[in-house]
């Protein structure tokens, strides 16, 4: 969106966030899942390690945030 101006990118990013934030949030466990299937479903098998790295999501959450107080990326609540 910081480039185009685009609104189309915001619908995007929106319908990123509501896919994942209905897939990817294992609400029986209070955490966010590492991957998925194709079909959405959970994978159950380890990724990587059996431990889980849990710093990639507040990253990109604080880094969204940067971007909205740097005014780069607009607000959903101003609707741009």
């Amino acid at each position: 969106w910081h480039d185009t101006k685009d609104t189309y990118w915001i619908d995007r990013y929106e319908q990123l966030w509501e896919l994942a934030w209905k897939h990817y949030v294992d609400w029986e466990n209070g955490e966010w899942r590492q991957k998925l299937n194709r079909d959405l479903s959970p994978f159950e098998g380890t990724v990587a390690l059996p431990v889980k790295d849990p710093f990639h999501l507040p990253r990109s959450l604080i880094l969204q945030i940067e971007l909205l107080e740097q005014g780069r990326i607009p607000s959903v609540a101003s609707n741009g």
